[in-house]
């Protein structure tokens, strides 16, 4: 038992780093190019799942998919009985144009027709919609339709490592090349 009392303080830090890392947080990766210019494709960030009042402008960690495997870093825009569209390059939510913050303005390709106006979009007491910051390019709620609210895993607090480090890549084993 002499074992247990030395290596005791080892047990509990790693039992307690567990339980913080199952119920309080947890690391997302970015994966592709939907959140630029804010998140980058490669970064590293923490995620908050201990979230209790998500707001819309709230950059979150969603899952989607018939068994909710994917995982996806979107910006949420509304939640609860909701009418969204966009028309003429600006993002409508109930009617109002949507406030983007100075800090996290969205990217458009004005060049695009396709991404200009979009349907009407609505929600459910129990939805949410989210959209990517490059709205041009990003597979969000435009195309998988409103998620429910239960989807959100949790809200992002930081950039933990960006991605020009490729440092996530590497500690999977990815071999990945940037284009300059």
């Amino acid at each position: 038992m002499e074992w247990v009392r030395k290596f005791y303080p080892i047990f509990l830090f790693f039992g307690a780093l567990f339980l913080v890392r199952t119920y309080v947080f947890s690391f997302a990766l970015v994966v592709g190019s939907s959140m630029e210019p804010n998140f980058h494709d490669g970064d590293l960030v923490l995620m908050d799942k201990t979230f209790k009042n998500p707001g819309p402008g709230d950059v979150v960690v969603v899952e989607v998919g018939a068994r909710q495997r994917q995982k996806l870093v979107k910006r949420l825009v509304a939640m609860g009985r909701s009418k969204i569209y966009i028309q003429d390059f600006v993002l409508y939510v109930n009617d109002t144009p949507f406030t983007e913050s100075d800090t996290h303005k969205p990217v458009w390709d004005y060049d695009r027709y396709d991404c200009r106006n979009s349907g009407v979009y609505t929600t459910a007491e129990d939805e949410i919609f989210v959209l990517g910051d490059n709205r041009c390019i990003s597979h969000d709620s435009r195309y998988i339709g409103p998620l429910k609210r239960n989807g959100m895993k949790g809200r992002i607090l930081l950039r933990v490592i960006p991605s020009k480090w490729n440092l996530p890549y590497r500690l999977m084993g990815i071999r990945m090349r940037r284009m300059a």
